[in-house]
């Protein structure tokens, strides 16, 4: 039920939460006309997870070398998206199931400049039991990880969860990517020799529940039928009637008007 895959020993069960098959994207392509980069919305094919993160291919390997020393760009590394297996394209109407797991991004430029401890981030995050994953990124300068969030969750499910992991975390001065608020959000490929592991977290069930829309506590005014038969005005109709905007808002410091088109343009105070 074990399978040694790394030269570090570590072990991919067969029931670990890591065990999930995934997409993985082809490397972007830059375009000189228009001096960006492409990425392509079509997979390259489907990998096991846990494979991919513990024992990843050697041109993997020296891809992430190279980027770390500057001789390549990031754009350059495989994507994948660890929350969703999705096809034919990268996008959410099109994720076939998802991985039960929830990936959380922490960038240097968010976090570096605030946080004393930002290097120990790994090892505080890795201590909550709903960490299954926690590595360094493909920069070596930012951290990602993995959240457990319960077996046979929905779409509506996992982004209720990420936002109220986005609101835990705030407290504790870490600011998170938004990007995988959307399960089919693309990560780039990154190795982690010394990554956290858990391959049996406890499940985070937290889900952010907003507050209703308050009641409106006005009256609800609209057209009335007089004893004669005839409709009488509403009452935003006796109010247009009777008052003048442009009166209004100079009345309230408004200035400046001047014509555009057939209206007129002010300034307000200040």
């Amino acid at each position: 039920n074990t399978n040694k895959i790394d030269q570090y020993g570590r072990t991919l069960y067969a029931d670990s939460v890591l065990n999930r098959i995934v997409t993985v994207f082809p490397p972007a392509k830059w375009n000189e006309a228009e001096k960006e980069w492409k990425f392509s919305s079509r997979p390259k094919g489907a990998v096991n997870l846990g494979k991919l993160l513990l024992s990843p291919p050697d041109e993997l390997l020296q891809l992430q070398i190279d980027i770390r020393a500057g001789q390549r760009q990031k754009p350059e590394m495989y994507g994948m998206t660890p929350a969703a297996f999705v096809a034919p394209t990268r996008k959410e109407a099109n994720v076939k199931y998802l991985t039960d797991l929830m990936a959380f991004d922490i960038d240097a430029k968010d976090n570096a400049g605030r946080l004393l401890n930002y290097d120990k981030l790994k090892d505080e995050i890795s201590k909550l039991p709903y960490v299954a994953y926690c590595g360094r990124s493909v920069s070596g300068t930012g951290f990602w990880g993995l959240f457990f969030i319960g077996h046979n969750i929905t779409i509506d499910e996992y982004k209720a969860a990420f936002e109220q992991l986005r609101r835990d975390f705030l407290p504790m001065g870490i600011v998170i990517d938004p990007a995988p608020s959307n399960p089919s959000s693309l990560r780039f490929y990154s190795y982690d020799e010394d990554a956290y592991v858990n391959h049996y977290p406890q499940a985070y069930t937290r889900r952010y529940i907003p507050a209703p829309a308050p009641k409106p506590t006005a009256k609800a005014y609209t057209a009335t039928t007089t004893q004669m038969g005839q409709m009488s005005q509403s009452i935003i109709e006796v109010f247009n009637a009777s008052n003048d905007i442009c009166t209004m808002i100079e009345y309230y410091r408004f200035h400046g008007a001047a014509r555009d088109g057939e209206g007129v343009r002010y300034v307000r105070h200040g």
